[in-house]
């Protein structure tokens, strides 16, 4: 878990990144607005898998994980499958590595062509529709997650990858105490197990 998690680790790693155009956003911003430490931070950039894979031979991270061979488990499960949580088609690659000895994600994703707005769009839940760029002195929320994170709720906005979503909510709040409550207009039935802690 990241403890200093906030704009000023933020504007480090971006300093690191030296992309001008990146933003931290997503999972880490919640876990901001919430006090909590979160697992890892999610750096965006623009550009494809070879911008991605140049970026981090500079970086010298000391993991990167292709697409094809990560986990199951995880959060990535395969080029053809889009990161849990990003509209689907837009993911270009990931790269996972330690960044100023933070767990990180630097994540190409054909959204941030159009800005972090439209980027955070795209996310499963509004409680992490958060992004941040440097020289901002607090992130910029969307409504509906500054909404989610007031109530301690998460919507659900889609019904993409629905069994992982609800599944990735529950790891979440069994590491952080329950402190989000689901609210799902799609109400699917299926059969999934929660994880009680």
């Amino acid at each position: 878990m990241i403890d200093d998690n906030g704009p000023a680790l933020w504007g480090r790693l971006l300093e690191e990144i030296g992309d001008e155009h990146a933003v931290v956003a997503g999972g880490c911003i919640r876990d901001y607005e919430l006090g909590l430490p979160p697992k890892d931070i999610d750096i965006f950039i623009v550009g494809d898998r070879q911008v991605l894979s140049d970026l981090v031979s500079e970086l010298n991270f000391q993991r990167v994980a292709d697409l094809t061979l990560l986990n199951y488990q995880g959060e990535y499960d395969s080029y053809d499958d889009p990161l849990v949580g990003v509209a689907e088609g837009t993911l270009l690659g990931v790269a996972e590595g330690t960044l100023l000895g933070v767990a990180v994600n630097i994540i190409a994703n054909e959204r941030m062509a159009q800005g972090p707005e439209y980027l955070v769009e795209g996310f499963d839940y509004a409680v992490t529709q958060g992004w941040w760029r440097q020289g901002m002195a607090n992130p910029c929320l969307t409504y509906a997650a500054r909404e989610d994170i007031d109530n301690r709720t998460a919507t659900l906005l889609t019904q993409r990858c629905y069994e992982r979503s609800l599944r990735r909510l529950d790891k979440y709040n069994l590491r952080n105490g329950h402190i989000l409550k689901l609210v799902d207009p799609f109400q699917r039935s299926f059969s999934f197990a929660p994880i009680l802690g």
